[in-house]
């Protein structure tokens, strides 16, 4: 008997690890945006990223397809409106922390295209004139995937940059992230 009781909770226990739920509605921007929570599966995850039992959050994510698979859950949060002000607060903040690590503040810059023109537009112009390279081509690129003329422009500017990685990036950009309507229909 007590042999079956052990395969029954053994059973019970590995279907409780093995279910597969959204995050619960308690979600916060902080854990969207920077992680932090232990997990033990991607789906546990705010961001939807675990990476050695700690969540990663967008701005913590180093790499950009990592990133990018991260967008969804960031647009699917920014439709709550409390949520989308205390993300664009969050991301305002890191970007302009002129003390802060730059690629961090270029991640927020990114982070930025994902949420209203209308709400973000400022911050990144103001970005635009940042001395840091990588958070200027960032807030270029997110303000050319909004639609504004002034993130085109700048990111024409990096067509003509001494890497070749970085011509070929804003190259990229500029032939392949065209701005998008809150329902990801290209506007071009």
């Amino acid at each position: 008997m007590r042999g079956a009781r052990g395969v029954v909770v053994a059973g019970l226990l590995a279907a409780a690890c093995g279910r597969r739920e959204e995050p619960d509605a308690g979600t916060t921007a902080e854990s969207l945006l920077f992680g932090g929570e232990a997990c033990r599966e991607n789906w546990e995850c705010a961001a939807g990223r675990c990476s050695l039992g700690m969540c990663v959050g967008f701005l913590m994510s180093a790499v950009e397809a990592a990133r990018l698979k991260q967008e969804g859950r960031l647009r699917e949060a920014a439709r709550d409106p409390a949520m989308r002000v205390r993300m664009v607060n969050l991301l305002g903040q890191v970007l302009a922390d002129p003390e802060g690590d730059t690629f961090l503040r270029a991640r927020a810059a990114q982070a930025l295209s994902l949420l209203p023109a209308g709400e973000v537009t400022g911050l990144l112009v103001r970005a635009l004139d940042t001395p840091e390279e990588a958070v200027r081509f960032q807030a270029a690129r997110s303000l050319h995937r909004l639609g504004d003329s002034r993130g085109t422009k700048a990111l024409e500017a990096f067509l003509q940059h001494d890497s070749a990685p970085v011509r070929a990036l804003a190259r990229y950009v500029l032939d392949h992230e065209a701005a998008k309507t809150p329902h990801g229909v290209s506007t071009r």
